[in-house]
């Protein structure tokens, strides 16, 4: 398990009320730097859409290898 720190950047997955908000690829990450850490597994973020528009999300569910992710939702997992 990879400990979450602020700086780091990752991917994050949107979901279906993400890509009403905001320029996404259907099926493609999208590039995030993490902001604030809530817990092992919930952090905050500063999501950048397809267009390089910077956005924040709150209370964001960190999927670690070998996890499965959430039925709803949009999540932030660790670039491989």
């Amino acid at each position: 398990m990879i400990e979450p720190t602020e700086g780091r950047s990752l991917h994050y997955r949107p979901s279906g009320k993400d890509a009403a908000e905001m320029p996404v690829n259907p099926g493609r990450p999208l590039a995030c730097i993490l902001v604030g850490v809530q817990s092992s597994t919930r952090i905050n973020l500063c999501v950048f859409d397809s267009n390089g528009n910077p956005h924040p999300k709150q209370n964001v569910f960190l999927v670690q290898e070998g996890e499965d992710a959430p039925a709803e939702g949009g999540y932030a997992e660790w670039m491989p």
